[in-house]
């Protein structure tokens, strides 16, 4: 029970990556604004939100049993969370490039960085609930460490990040407020689908029976 419960979860982690990035890829192209990520700052996102988490998540003990529906789990959560993040992501890089603002291609690549950053915590918080106190460790510990990053110099430069000033971090945690509001409604209701779904493949069959 715990290695599937442990593969569910890392796999339903990368794919919800893969979706937003997959998504922002498209609608940037259409668009045609800068893409809003470096490599290096794609770098920062899988270190906080993909490798690490994903790597210590694996060896978490889970006494849970193996359920039926394995891919309709993990698509019933990675499809939503990926197009929350992926979405937000853009709203918030899309409007920052409008010329009213007044942001330089840097500073909105930071902002979005931040932004992808926060809710892929979010995204973990809700992929382990109820999180236990180990998981909460791992998430208080990725955000320090990610504010760390954004608070040291050398780091700043290597990763090139130039940090928003206190309007646009309202805006940012505004955004992450809504998005995560948004994603748990969507997971909810996802996850209520797939319920009805199992219990009504449950019912035919005992009928059959």
């Amino acid at each position: 029970g715990g290695v599937g419960g442990n593969l569910g979860r890392v796999g339903s982690l990368f794919l919800s990556k893969t979706v937003s990035a997959t998504l922002l890829a498209v609608i940037i192209g259409f668009v045609g604004l800068p893409f809003p990520f470096l490599p290096r700052h794609l770098t920062l996102v899988g270190f906080f939100t993909i490798g690490t988490p994903a790597f210590i998540l694996s060896f978490e003990k889970q006494d849970s049993p193996i359920r039926p529906g394995f891919l309709g789990r993990v698509l019933a959560f990675a499809i939503p969370a990926g197009l929350v993040a992926g979405l937000t992501t853009f709203a918030l890089y899309g409007v920052s490039r409008l010329d009213r603002f007044g942001f330089t291609v840097e500073q909105s690549r930071t902002g979005a960085t931040i932004l992808m950053v926060l809710l892929g915590l979010v995204i973990i918080h809700d992929l382990v609930s109820p999180p236990s106190y180990m998981n909460r460790l791992l998430i208080g510990g990725l955000l320090a460490g990610f504010l760390a990053v954004l608070a040291i110099p050398p780091f700043q430069e290597l990763f090139n990040l130039v940090l928003p000033g206190p309007y646009a971090w309202a805006v940012i945690i505004t955004a992450t407020a809504v998005a995560a509001a948004i994603l748990k409604l969507s997971l909810f209701l996802g996850r209520r689908v797939l319920d009805n779904r199992t219990e009504a493949g449950h019912d035919e069959l005992r009928a059959a029976a």
